[in-house]
């Protein structure tokens, strides 16, 4: 079927094919029977259809698009009676033009379908002129650039969420690194005091071996003192011997004094001045010797007793020794933990302005981003402006 056409420039039909043979794009032709055959295709439609064969035929709806010529269109349709609609609304001039983007498998077509007036527009429809472009690369930069936005979109969302995690892990160093600087500054405190109790345990461990000292000193002398009760006791039980003898002696002195008669009464009353007075000394020997014993009772119960405080010093005192140890262990723990401290806070002031400097950046890159969405949709418009609505060449670069 040849095209029907009617030329006021005297163009010819066969003038007219050969041009639309040359176009780029594909072009069909289909009549205005009910079944709307197709009776023109031109080489670039010809051409893609051969080129798309397999994958066009896998995904129409049973039609062979290498039979395409010659059958009617609706058989490459889910819902022909739509089409057959809109084709039908070209003659009662509510429209001129009819776009639609039609997906097949990875390939995506814009159609845009013309009627074509036997004698100008408002005359009767000589047949139905059908424009196909290829728009796969535009609508798979359209998904790329939506699925970039929603995954821009996601890492703003996340950026956000982690700029809000750093900024409250850094007030949550802000307050470690107070805590650790009030910690540091007690720990100093505890230290000071640390040190004036192990000065002042030192100085009673001093004190309690002085008083240990003096005490065993004090022991041997009070020893000393019971062994010369000793040499005492001896003395007096000298004496009273010597006052026994003594009153012995004046007895006998005394009864030969008796034996002589009146030349013996002078000697008579010396010998009772001499027994006299070895019943005096006897007496002062009992009485010193109960004094003794006293005495050496007495020694030997102090004795004891500073024996036991002897033994009760050297206990406090070992335990002195003990004490001032383990303080002053306590102080070299204290110290160690003041510094431990101290590396803390300012470790904690570090990370803090690093936690800073990583919300700065993070909001600088969200900001960013944004930015470059923007600059992205442009550069997008931009590309499309220049190359997508080009249709020369489109199917033959699928």
């Amino acid at each position: 079927m040849k095209i029907p056409t009617r030329q006021s420039n005297g163009m010819s039909s066969a003038l007219l094919q050969q041009a639309l043979d040359n176009v780029d794009s594909m072009v069909m032709l289909a009549d205005t029977s009910p079944e709307n055959r197709i009776f023109y295709m031109n080489h670039a439609a010809r051409r893609v259809l051969e080129q798309h064969h397999d994958e066009f035929n896998s995904r129409l709806h049973g039609g062979d698009v290498g039979q395409a010529m010659g059958n009617t269109i609706h058989q490459f349709h889910s819902n022909p009676q739509r089409v057959r609609q809109i084709l039908q609304g070209f003659g009662g001039g509510g429209r001129s033009v009819h776009e639609a983007d039609i997906p097949i498998g990875s390939v995506t077509l814009r159609t845009k379908t013309y009627p074509i007036w036997a004698g100008g527009p408002g005359s009767q429809i000589a047949c139905y002129m059908a424009c196909w472009q290829d728009v796969s690369a535009d609508r798979r930069l359209a998904d790329a650039r939506d699925r970039a936005e929603v995954q821009a979109r996601n890492i703003e969302d996340q950026v956000n969420l982690i700029a809000t995690a750093v900024e409250e892990m850094s007030a949550s160093i802000a307050e470690v690194a107070r805590s650790t600087s009030e910690s540091s500054r007690m720990t100093g405190a505890v230290s000071e005091n640390a040190d004036l109790a192990a000065s002042t345990v030192q100085s009673a461990a001093q004190a309690m071996r002085e008083v240990a000292e003096m005490i065993r000193s004090n022991a041997v002398m009070i020893v000393e003192l019971g062994a010369q009760t000793e040499a005492i006791s001896t003395i007096v039980d000298s004496i009273t011997s010597i006052a026994d003898q003594t009153n012995l002696l004046a007895l006998n002195a005394a009864i030969e004094a008796a034996r002589a008669g009146t030349a013996g009464r002078g000697f008579a009353v010396v010998a009772d001045e001499v027994r006299a007075l070895a019943a005096r000394a006897r007496e002062s020997a009992e009485d010193i010797t109960t004094k003794v014993t006293r005495i050496r009772s007495q020694a030997q119960t102090v004795v004891t007793a500073i024996e036991a405080s002897r033994e009760r010093m050297e206990d406090g005192e070992e335990r002195s020794e003990e004490a001032f140890g383990a303080i002053s262990r306590i102080v070299k723990d204290i110290f160690v933990v003041r510094d431990a401290i101290a590396q803390i806070a300012s470790a904690a002031e570090e990370q803090g302005a690093v936690a800073g400097q990583i919300s700065s950046d993070l909001v600088a890159i969200v900001s960013t981003n944004s930015v470059g969405e923007a600059g992205g949709d442009a550069n997008g418009f931009e590309r499309r402006a220049r190359f997508g609505d080009q249709p020369a060449g489109s199917f033959a670069r699928i």
